[in-house]
């Protein structure tokens, strides 16, 4: 077993090919494919429905697919990649492109028929209808006597 004597220094050694690393990747181009992304949903109850947001900026609403099948709601499409540019280089790209899909199990008393969807500023807004309850009217009931 080699011993080694730790100095405050020698614990920056460690670090010294990282950051000589970071430095040195900082300009060179980023890889262009999508490495997946999964948009967020939030998912709000009413006293007559249930409301999905999906965020989806920069996607086109022709790029998106809605179903509803058995209960479980998926949102699928494809978020298409920035046409590369000649006269400009990128230093960093952060943005996600590429296809994704998100399912929610919705609860079983909906009115499936009527579920709608609407996109608007990179938003998709679905309204999915709680069934009627009907409310039973109060009943009174006698009370016998037994002798």
């Amino acid at each position: 077993m080699k011993l080694r004597m730790l100095t405050p220094l020698s614990q920056t050694d460690a670090w010294s090919p990282l950051v000589n690393r970071m430095f040195e990747d900082f300009f060179t181009p980023m890889r262009t494919e999508s490495s997946g992304w999964n948009p967020r949903i939030n998912i709000a109850e009413t006293a007559k429905d249930y409301q999905v947001s999906v965020e989806l900026p920069g996607v086109e609403e022709k790029d998106i697919d809605v179903s509803l099948h058995e209960g479980l709601l998926t949102v699928k499409g494809t978020k298409q990649a920035e046409k590369e540019s000649k006269d400009k280089n990128f230093h960093r790209i952060e943005s996600f492109y590429g296809s994704f899909e998100r399912s929610v199990q919705l609860p079983e008393h909906i009115e499936a028929e009527k579920v709608a969807a609407d996109f608007k500023n990179g938003v998709l807004q679905i309204t999915v209808p709680k069934l009627a309850q009907i409310k039973p009217e109060p009943r009174k009931i006698r009370i016998e006597t037994k002798s």
